[in-house]
This record gives structure tokens, C-alpha cells and sequence, in this order.
């Protein structure tokens, strides 16, 4: 009898930790309800480059100076837009943004599908906002009927699907994609953000040191990284045939 309740008592401790981890998968992959604002582009629009921040960043400088680099850079002509989007709304839910996130990229890939001009679009993400491209760029390909050229770019992007895969972005992130380019870093403090992404030619900028200036902390080095690279014009040439899918580049200091 005694072994029979030991027994009982293990299994039901262990249905007891599966019904938990369960419910906090469910909890994670479940969508809040926000409002996605409409991009409300103009229908001759050729070129859209999108720009996703994380969880509580919704108004970071450097997001906003990566937006204001990108027309010089890219030589953006009337019919080009560069939109910093803020969806805090749904990001600032740490735990439900890739979720979230998807959610947005669906509704925003479907609106852009109805701009019938459109040849290129770029997505930039950092941190959470990198739950939204691919479901975009999905959303986008399905219902476009020419489909324009994606690329997307990922800035120390954070991986984790529901609340237990946390290896999902380094597996997925960038299937979608024309070209996908990621910037990264392996020291800093937020987790599911060191690994390369298996479809994305990488850059690793762990060995080159910020600026003394440069006060916050790692997980934004790669924004500050970029952004300079943007200014500067020197950006690697965005095509897999040359920059392969999977490749690391361990950047060095100049």
C-alpha cells in the first residue's frame, strides 16, 4: 500500500508540473486585445521599410535614429517610406509579445498586400519586435498578387515561441525572407538573444567595444552598431549568394 501511494503521489506531481506548463504555454501564445494602427500608405508607395522595437521601448532613440539615417543610406526617393512603428500596445506584454507580435505582422502584411507598386520591403527588428516579420512577410506573400522583394534585418533579436522554446528564432527567424542580415552580441543580459540565426547571414559584434559614450546596456549595442553602419553607408551586400544563409562574421574592432 505504501509503495502504491508513493507511487500515486509521483504521478500526480508530475501531471500537476505537465497542467502547469500547459496553461503558461496557452497564457503565452493567447493575443491581447490591442489595435493595430493602419500604415495608411499612398497606393503609388515603392519602397516601405518597417521598424519594430521590443518590450518597453516603444520610444527609443536609436530606433528613431535608424529611421532618420535610412533615407540617406538607401537614396529614398518621394515614393519611399520609413516608418518607426510603434506597437507598445502589444510589446510592452513581455510575455505574450511574440504573440502579439505575429498578430500585428499578420494585419500589417495584408494591408501592405493592397499597395500594387510596391518593389521592396525592409523590416527591421530588435529585441521582441522580432516576432513580426516573418508574419508579415507570410501575410504579405499570400495575398499580394505581385509580391515584392522582402528583406529583413534583426538587431539582437529575441527567440522564444510561447514560454519553453526558446531556440525557436535561431531555427526560424528569416524563412520568409528574400535576404535576412542579423546583428548580434553574446554578453549581454537578455536571454534568447546569443545565437546566430540559422537563415540570416550574421554579424557578430561581441569583441568590438562600444563608444565610452555609449551608457545602456548590451542588448542595445547592436542598435547603436547599426546605425552607424546605416549613416556611414556600409552595409553588407544583402545577397544570400554572396553573404550565405547561416554564416557568422565575428566582426572586429576598427
Amino acid at each position: 500500500m505504501r509503495v502504491f501511494a508513493s507511487r500515486r503521489k509521483r504521478v500526480i506531481g508530475v501531471l500537476s508540473v505537465l497542467a502547469v506548463a500547459a496553461v503558461l504555454e496557452l497564457y503565452a501564445r493567447r493575443i491581447d486585445g490591442f489595435v493595430v494602427r493602419p500604415l495608411a500608405l499612398s497606393q503609388d508607395t515603392r519602397t516601405v521599410v518597417l521598424i519594430f522595437h521590443g518590450s518597453k521601448d516603444g520610444d527609443d532613440p536609436l530606433l528613431d535614429e535608424i529611421a532618420a539615417a535610412w533615407p540617406t543610406a538607401a537614396n529614398a526617393s518621394a515614393r519611399a517610406a520609413v516608418i518607426n512603428y510603434n506597437w507598445s500596445d502589444g510589446a510592452d506584454h513581455r510575455v505574450r509579445a511574440a504573440a502579439n507580435g505575429r498578430y500585428l505582422g499578420d494585419v500589417l502584411g495584408g494591408e501592405l498586400a493592397q499597395l500594387t507598386a510596391l518593389e521592396s520591403v525592409v523590416l527591421v527588428a530588435h529585441s521582441d519586435g522580432a516576432a513580426v516579420p516573418d508574419a508579415l512577410c507570410s501575410a504579405y506573400r499570400q495575398a499580394a498578387s505581385k509580391p515584392a522583394r522582402i528583406e529583413m534585418i534583426f538587431l539582437d533579436p529575441f527567440g522564444i515561441r510561447g514560454f519553453f522554446d526558446w531556440g525557436f528564432g535561431a531555427r526560424a527567424y528569416g524563412e520568409c525572407a528574400d535576404f535576412e542580415l542579423a546583428y548580434l552580441n553574446t554578453d549581454d543580459p537578455a536571454p534568447a538573444t546569443n545565437s546566430a540565426l540559422h537563415r540570416a547571414f550574421n554579424i557578430d559584434i561581441t569583441r568590438v567595444p562600444p563608444p565610452e559614450s555609449f551608457a545602456r546596456n548590451g542588448h542595445y549595442w547592436p542598435l547603436e552598431y547599426f546605425a552607424a553602419r546605416l549613416r556611414a553607408g556600409d552595409l553588407p551586400r544583402r545577397d544570400h549568394a554572396v553573404n550565405p544563409r547561416g554564416d557568422r562574421v565575428i566582426a572586429s574592432v576598427e
